[in-house]
């Protein structure tokens, strides 16, 4: 059976960069999304409506959350 070495601290300062990478890209892709996102529901005139929803929806999970603590 072969033995499993511990990864030299080249190896580990790659496999962060790495990661660092594609967090930063995934990053500027949300960004690139949230504004595309913004830019279609002021074009459509729904960015009041989706605030309000999403502000219920919000207040309807914390008060599910209560009564969930509270044992109800």
């Amino acid at each position: 059976m072969k033995q499993r070495t511990k990864p030299t601290r080249n190896e580990i300062k790659t496999v962060l960069n790495n990661l660092l990478i594609e967090v930063s890209q995934m990053s500027s892709f949300i960004k690139g999304l949230d504004a595309s996102f913004a830019a279609y529901l002021e074009m459509k005139g729904d960015a009041k409506e989706l605030g309000e929803y999403i502000t219920n929806k919000i207040q309807e999970a914390k008060d599910a959350k209560q009564e969930q603590s509270e044992g109800k």
